[in-house]
């Protein structure tokens, strides 16, 4: 399993455990369709050293049936 980062238009960034992003996703303010997927990379600098780490989002607009 790993995490997701769903880009919602009208909400902050909402983690997503799955291996793939679903094709709809539903909140208090509608339903959202998926766009795309890509890859990006979270970067922390703490006392252990500097991390890199991959992570997988997925853009999503409005359903236009809603």
């Amino acid at each position: 399993m790993s995490y997701i980062r769903l880009i919602l238009p009208d909400e902050n960034d909402v983690n997503f455990e799955g291996e793939t992003p679903p094709e709809t996703y539903t909140t208090n303010n509608g339903e959202y369709v998926l766009v795309r997927v890509g890859e990006t990379v979270d970067v922390t600098d703490d006392a252990a050293g500097h991390h890199e780490v991959a992570v997988t989002q997925a853009w999503y607009e409005r359903s236009l049936g809603v």
